[in-house]
C-alpha cells in the first residue's frame, strides 16, 4: 500500500466527541466536552499542565473508562474500530529498552490484522515496508529502537500506525525534548499525513509555532475552552484576558 497517497473522504469521515466527562476517583478531568473533527485535518489540543490534554487523547483512544458522554466515528461508536486509532503515547511512557527493531516496532501494527501468530503475508510485508518509506526510516529498520533519536522514535511509532491502517492519529506531546531539526521533521510529516486523508489530534504546548503544524485548535481547562481555526483559537488566547488562565 502507498501510505503517501492513502485518500480518505473528510465528509465520511468524522470523529464526533459529545458531552464526554472523566473522572479519576473523586477527581473530575474532563467536563462536558463535545466537538467534531475530520479526516484531512491537523488538530492542536491546547492548555496548560492538568489542564485535561492527554487525559482526552486516552478517553478517545479508550485507555481510560469515560463517566458519560460518547466518541463516535463514521456515525458509529469507535470502540467497534479501535484498529482505525493510532495512539502514540509521552516519549516518558514507553520503555526504550524494550528489545526491538524499528521495523519490528513497525510490524506490530500489523497483529490487529494478522493475529500474534499467523505468518504475514506478502501483503503484510508491504504494508510495513509502505509504512517505513512514508516516514522516511528505510536506512534505520534494523536498529534497535534506543539506538533512534527522540524524532526518529516519534516517527518509528506513526509508522506502526500507518501499517496498522488508522485513520485517527492520536499524539500526545509529539514534540517534547526534540531539538529544532526533529521538530521540524516530525512537523512536515504530520501535515503530510493530513494532507492524504488522515485525522491528527496531538497535544502541544508551545502557541507561538502551532499555526505552522495545525489547521484546527482545541483548547482545554477541564472544560472546552475554545475551539476552531488554530489562529482565531491563539489570538482569542492572546487578545482576550477572560483566558489569560488558561495560558
Amino acid at each position: 500500500m502507498n501510505h503517501t497517497s492513502h485518500q480518505h473522504s473528510g465528509a465520511d469521515h468524522t470523529l464526533s466527541v459529545a458531552d464526554l466527562h472523566v473522572h479519576y476517583g473523586s477527581v473530575c478531568a474532563l467536563e462536558r466536552i463535545g466537538f467534531e473533527v475530520q479526516c484531512g485535518e491537523c488538530v492542536a489540543v491546547l492548555g496548560r499542565n492538568g489542564t485535561g490534554k492527554s487525559t482526552l487523547l486516552k478517553a478517545i483512544a479508550g485507555l481510560v473508562p469515560t463517566a458519560s458522554g460518547s466518541v463516535t466515528w463514521c456515525g458509529g461508536p469507535l470502540a467497534k474500530v479501535r484498529h482505525e486509532v493510532g495512539y502514540l503515547p509521552q516519549r516518558e511512557d514507553v520503555d526504550w529498552q524494550f528489545p526491538v527493531t524499528l521495523r519490528g516496532l513497525v510490524e506490530m501494527g500489523r497483529f490487529p490484522q494478522t493475529g500474534w501468530f499467523r505468518k504475514f503475508s506478502d501483503a503484510d510485508h508491504a504494508s510495513v515496508d509502505g509504512a517505513i518509506a512514508a516516514m522516511d526510516l528505510g536506512d534505520l529498520q534494523h536498529r534497535q529502537i534506543a539506538e533512534l533519536s527522540g524524532g526518529q522514535q516519534q516517527r518509528a511509532f506513526i509508522a506502526r500506525a500507518l501499517a496498522q491502517e488508522a485513520h485517527i492519529f492520536l499524539l500526545d506531546e509529539p514534540f517534547a525534548g526534540l531539538d529544532l531539526p526533529s521538530q521540524q521533521t516530525l512537523a512536515e510529516h504530520l501535515r503530510r499525513l493530513a494532507a492524504t486523508g488522515h485525522l491528527v489530534l496531538a497535544s502541544h504546548h508551545d502557541l507561538a509555532g502551532a499555526p505552522e503544524i495545525f489547521s484546527r485548535a482545541i483548547l482545554l481547562d477541564r472544560i472546552l475552552v475554545a475551539e476552531g481555526d488554530v489562529r482565531e483559537v491563539i489570538a482569542r488566547l492572546t487578545d482576550n484576558k477572560e483566558f489569560s488562565h488558561v495560558l
